[in-house]
């Protein structure tokens, strides 16, 4: 305690010095700490616009390998006794919706174009794809943005969603009749004409996928049950509960654990994405902590040869060089922990008045939407510790030099 206070002290002598060497550190890691909220605004939204495109919070099949290879050839991953199934996923405490889902690979045929396609089939209740007027969050999964013609209307039975890519090669338009021809359980084939409701544009799904109601595949391909339920919580952060009570009460007939996917092991190019928006902050963190280093070395350094007689007084009066040294390197670390809650304190504060204002604007798909800022403290913990660290690190140089000194030289220092 007594080298804290007198460390304190210390670094209080120079006012100005001090300031200046807090104001750097502060406005660096409020820097870090705003584009943390960027960031994190960012990902929150992209996370939960992932698991409302289909993926859902959970997904539950009776084998992993329905993932691997079953997703659009689902007959032997058929869920036995599905009622039961969706009856004990209900019971669980966060489940808002349990939602059967199919998929199929098919021919689409249109004039003299044809081609391969993937059909993802959902429930028209529960499902929805955004049209101008229509809010984003009308259903549980919003699976795409419609660009000419309109969703999948409740109880439509031969209806079909067509991605904007997909159309163009089939030079299909809204309210033209496709033929979609698929395989059946045993490798025989249906075929049934259905009419292009809408036509969707969502990057990376609109070349080779198509969307059609749950009941109509049912039908299409003689379905007695679903191949997996997606599941949607009340919050995403109740996805880890969730996912062990699944584990313990809730798992199909006959079904594996590993046929019980979270959203985070389902969305491979969220996890790219967030580790690209991580290496920026990682890199933007490194910057700081060699500004730091070097201040805090600059600062401390005048700050140990201004004081070089008063180290030598101290070494004459049987004061060891650790007990300088871990002075000298205290009024580093002080300083560093200031600096660190000064920046996020300012970070905080200004990402809350951009927030005030509305946010920063951002064009996406022809609309303009407002990015908030959301910094989380956990995430910026490490590196307030890390700038603390360094500053610790920077004020050993000086503090080395000086102790090693000759005491007779630093008594002569003018």
């Amino acid at each position: 305690m007594k080298i804290l206070a007198m460390a304190f002290r210390n670094a209080l002598r120079h006012r100005r010095r001090t300031l200046f060497t807090l104001l750097a550190m502060a406005i660096g890691l409020c820097c870090l700490t705003v584009f943390e909220g960027f960031i994190a605004s960012q990902m929150h939204g992209f996370r939960e616009s992932v698991i409302r495109q289909g993926i859902g919070h959970i997904q539950i099949s009776v084998d992993a390998k329905y993932f691997e290879s079953g997703e659009y050839n689902p007959y032997d991953y058929l869920i036995p006794n599905p009622e039961e199934t969706a009856r004990k996923l209900r019971a669980i405490p966060g489940v808002k919706y349990v939602i059967p889902k199919a998929g199929f690979t098919a021919i689409a045929s249109f004039g003299d174009k044809s081609l391969p396609l993937l059909v993802d089939a959902y429930p028209s209740d529960l499902s929805c794809f955004v049209t101008n007027g229509e809010s984003a969050w009308a259903k549980p999964l919003v699976l795409g943005k419609i660009v000419d013609g309109r969703g999948l209307a409740d109880n439509l039975t031969n209806g079909l969603i067509l991605g904007r890519t997909a159309a163009k090669i089939l030079r299909a338009k809204a309210g033209s009749v496709v033929t979609v021809m698929g395989v059946l359980q045993g490798g025989g084939l249906n075929a049934m004409d259905m009419v292009v409701e809408g036509i969707f544009d969502s990057p990376g799904m609109d070349k080779n996928f198509g969307f059609i109601p749950f009941e109509a595949a049912k039908d299409f391909l003689g379905l007695a049950s679903p191949p997996a339920f997606v599941v949607i919580l009340s919050n995403t952060e109740l996805t880890g509960a969730a996912y062990d009570q699944i584990l313990k009460t809730a798992l199909p007939e006959g079904g594996k654990p590993d046929g019980v996917k979270r959203w985070s092991d389902l969305a491979p190019f969220y996890k790219q994405v967030n580790g690209m928006y991580e290496g920026f902050l990682g890199v933007i963190q490194a910057i700081l902590l060699v500004i730091t280093v070097f201040v805090v070395v600059n600062t401390m350094t005048m700050s140990v040869f201004e004081r070089m007689r008063e180290i030598g007084t101290l070494r004459s009066l049987g004061t060891t060089r650790a007990g300088i040294f871990l002075l000298l390197c205290t009024e580093g670390l002080l300083t560093g922990i200031a600096g660190s809650a000064a920046g996020i304190v300012l970070g905080f504060g200004t990402s809350a008045l951009l927030n005030l204002g509305g946010g920063v604007p951002f064009p996406y798909q022809g609309e303009t939407v407002r990015i908030l800022f959301r910094p989380e403290l956990a995430a910026l913990l490490p590196g307030a510790a890390a700038v603390a660290f360094c500053a610790f690190a920077g004020a050993a140089i000086p503090a080395y030099r000086a102790v090693h000194t000759a005491v007779a030289d630093s008594l002569r220092a003018v």
